[in-house]
């Protein structure tokens, strides 16, 4: 069949006309001529495996086609068919547990970053608690410092008049 094809591929090629080339030298040396022989040889040999390869590819597509259609038989027939609903069930199933891999992963991820803003705002509390305690502690020491200083003051007063007292004369 190759070869029906190839002559006829050359009896069409023969019946074309071929585009215009450039005048060849007047005289051709044997080298030439052997040289342009071989290249035309190259070029048919290239020709026949690209067929070749070709009619391969139809085959092996054809083959392909028949085992599609085959199978589509098949799957047609109620045992098939049953084998395929519990394969779409199956695959079903998958993809459900896909999503919930995926709302798992989500939430887990959402829970990270609810953690740290946790995480991010009892420092904040610590932070503010410890600038509380700060505030307080210096409040108690001004209000010890002016208690102090008031107590002293007072001691002094009471000193002071305790002096007067026995300073002054006693009525009698």
């Amino acid at each position: 069949m190759a070869a029906k094809k190839k002559s006829a591929k050359r009896a069409v090629a023969k019946k074309t006309v071929a585009p215009k080339r450039k005048a060849a030298p007047a005289v051709s040396t044997s080298a030439e001529m052997t040289q342009a022989q071989q290249a035309y040889n190259a070029a048919e040999k290239t020709a026949d495996q690209a067929e070749r390869q070709r009619e391969k590819a139809e085959q092996m597509l054809g083959n392909v086609k028949a085992r599609l259609e085959t199978a589509r038989a098949k799957a047609k027939t109620p045992k098939q068919a049953s084998v395929v609903n519990a394969r779409n069930a199956v695959q079903s199933r998958q993809a459900e547990v896909q999503k919930a891999k995926a709302a798992a992963k989500q939430a887990a991820q959402e829970l990270r970053i609810a953690k740290g803003r946790l995480d991010t705002v009892r420092k904040v509390e610590s932070k503010l608690e410890q600038q509380r305690q700060r505030e307080v502690t210096k409040a108690l020491r001004e209000y010890e410092k002016k208690a102090a200083a008031t107590r002293k003051k007072a001691s002094t007063a009471k000193k002071k008049n305790s002096s007067r007292k026995k300073a002054a004369p006693k009525k009698s």
